[in-house]
């Protein structure tokens, strides 16, 4: 196998494989979507369990100390899904960010392959 065969056997590798990384959040973004969604939905459910709560259950047969701790519960669960959703966001946005820079990269690479073939060849 020349040089040449092995440039046009790679070159359309490569660009395929650029452009299969450079659709990953064309096929990836619904998940996120799915995600955000879930979360929403946690979030609306924690805040209605505790309205429904504070209402069923008024703070008179409860202390004050009870209250506040019920209270900080619920703080620290709205920042625990606070923050895995921005983990989750961040985490997102850079995969897909490293993904479309390699399959730029391949694809520019596999481009210049085929090119380099066609050069040879003629």
């Amino acid at each position: 196998m020349n040089i040449s065969t092995f440039f046009a056997i790679t070159g359309p590798l490569l660009a395929t494989f650029g452009a299969a990384l450079l659709a990953y959040d064309a096929f990836q973004a619904p998940m996120q979507i799915h995600l955000q969604r879930r979360f929403d939905v946690r979030m609306n459910s924690l805040l209605r369990l505790h309205q429904y709560l504070s209402t069923t259950y008024p703070s008179p047969p409860y202390t004050a100390d009870e209250v506040a701790i019920a209270q900080a519960q619920r703080d620290e669960a709205l920042e625990k899904l606070k923050s895995e959703l921005n983990t989750n966001e961040l985490d997102y946005k850079r995969r897909v960010s490293d993904f479309a820079l390699w399959g730029f990269i391949f694809v520019a690479v596999g481009s210049v392959a085929q090119a380099a073939s066609a050069w040879m060849a003629s």
